[in-house]
């Protein structure tokens, strides 16, 4: 009894999945493109860029920017590249002013130590007295 009961709900539950989608009661209300658009809204550019190269390229043709849009994400990469480059020139300006220094610092550092040094040599230094080797 129990067996049959799970049969015969088993084929009533085929038979709703069959027929559910042909009739198109399970897809809920159709929408247009341009419903799509308006209920969604459209993310901004900046936000797209960030995305990695496999979903930019799925997503992308689906989606249009105003040239106004585009030229200010341009202009807003050119100001990014600037920054970058002014900060860059800074730093290594920065390094430039760090090594002249301590290279200047070594100088004198090792000019005190050679003059240090070198000014408690003797005055004459000893002489070995030089006899040709003569041959035995």
């Amino acid at each position: 009894m129990r067996t049959t009961f799970k049969r015969a709900f088993a084929i009533v539950l085929c038979e709703l999945l069959a027929l559910l989608p042909a009739s198109g009661a399970a897809q809920g209300p159709q929408t247009t493109p341009e419903r799509a658009s308006a209920a969604a809204p459209q993310p901004a550019l900046r936000d797209v860029l960030q995305q990695g190269y496999l979903e930019l390229f799925q997503t992308v043709p689906d989606m249009h920017f105003s040239a106004a849009e585009i030229a200010a994400q341009r202009a807003a990469l050119e100001q990014g590249k600037k920054t970058c480059v002014t900060r860059f020139k800074d730093h290594a300006k920065a390094y430039q002013k760090q090594l002249e220094a301590t290279q200047k610092e070594l100088k004198q550092t090792t000019a005190f130590r050679i003059s240090t040094c070198c000014a408690a040599k003797p005055k004459s230094w000893p002489t070995m007295p030089f006899r040709p080797l003569t041959a035995i």
